[in-house]
């Protein structure tokens, strides 16, 4: 038995080189399914696809520090109008959405220029048309030039707090600001000659929702055109790695859910609709539920909603047929084998 193992391909010599195809991947990944996942991350395109999802995870690391922060403003104005609160209670309430505030004005800031190295990190490895024009573009852009040294000076100087005012709305009624007053900000002495342009372009204060919301988008269409410039750099190689990536998520989720469908529901005779609530949401379940019960369109939308990896083939669906007892008369007999003819008398 050692040495019929022994005879037998691994997993690198069932790949070979890339671009790999369904097939030997399936091989592969019965071979050795660890070996199969380390394998791909030396697939030319590995790189790529970790490059993408460096920006994409730094951006919505970004992204959401900056909504935590408009929420906590948001939270901020709605204690104002709350009742039922002592005016020594809503100061302790008040005092803790000041403090998540600055929490999230301190990660945003930091979250912020981690995305410009990363960026600049990834630009060195792979060559994008435009990009330095774009990104002198971007470093010459005052607001941004103004978020750098805030955070210098906010990690590395002194700590600004942000105070918060009350101005009346026509429209939307009282409305809560938190601010950073000019007068403040100008005790930092060390403001590059960009970021005091956008000093002297305030009034009074900074309005910090103003400001993180509009630098923001101003991030979020650089990075837009990056990563899509980036996905376009070697299209077919990437493409190539995110099948492969799809198609080993597959194949394992295929024997998961086989294993499941087979030894835990049918062998044990288990009701299958019983497992459903760790799967799918409460509207998702509403949806199936509006189907007829046991039905083959029943069980097709509960495979189309759960199989994320398109593991289902056709021998896996007549399995969630039988698992969860699909009304017979929907169910196709397979044809008899030509063995089976009657006898002749």
């Amino acid at each position: 038995m050692a040495e019929w193992k022994t005879r037998q391909p691994t997993a690198e010599q069932i790949l070979g080189s890339p671009p790999w195809d369904r097939e030997r991947l399936e091989k592969a990944y019965f071979a050795d399914f660890r070996q199969v996942w380390d394998l791909l991350e030396k697939h030319p395109s590995h790189e790529l696809y970790d490059f993408i999802e460096c920006l994409t995870r730094s951006f919505a690391l970004f992204d959401l520090c900056v909504r935590d922060l408009i929420a906590a403003i948001h939270r901020f104005q709605g204690l104002f109008r709350e009742r039922g609160l002592s005016a020594r209670q809503k100061r302790f309430v008040i005092d803790e959405v000041k403090l998540d505030l600055e929490k999230n004005l301190f990660a945003a800031t930091q979250s912020a220029l981690a995305l410009v190295d990363h960026s600049r990190r990834i630009s060195g490895k792979v060559v994008v048309p435009g990009y330095t024009e774009r990104t002198v573009a971007f470093a010459n852009d005052p607001a941004h030039r103004f978020l750098q040294d805030l955070r210098v000076c906010l990690f590395h100087v002194f700590y600004i707090s942000p105070d918060w005012e009350f101005r009346a709305d026509a429209n939307s009624g009282d409305k809560a600001r938190f601010t950073i007053a000019k007068r403040d900000l100008l005790r930092f002495g060390n403001w590059n000659a960009l970021a005091k342009e956008y000093l002297e372009s305030l009034g009074e204060s900074l309005d910090l929702e103003t400001f993180l919301a509009g630098y923001r988008e101003k991030v979020r269409t650089f990075q837009s055109w990056f990563v899509t410039q980036l996905r376009q750099s070697n299209p077919d190689g990437l493409g190539n790695y995110l099948e492969s990536r799809r198609t080993l998520h597959a194949v394992g989720a295929k024997t998961w859910w086989n294993l499941l469908l087979t030894q835990v529901v049918i062998q044990q005779g288990r009701d299958a609709y019983d497992f459903l609530d760790r799967f799918l949401e409460p509207s998702e379940l509403e949806r199936i539920y509006a189907r007829s019960f046991r039905s083959k369109e029943q069980v097709d939308l509960i495979i189309a909603l759960v199989d994320e990896h398109g593991a289902c083939d056709e021998a896996l669906r007549e399995t969630a047929y039988r698992a969860f007892r699909v009304k017979s008369d929907e169910v196709p007999r397979s044809p008899p084998p030509a063995s089976a003819s009657p006898k002749s008398q």
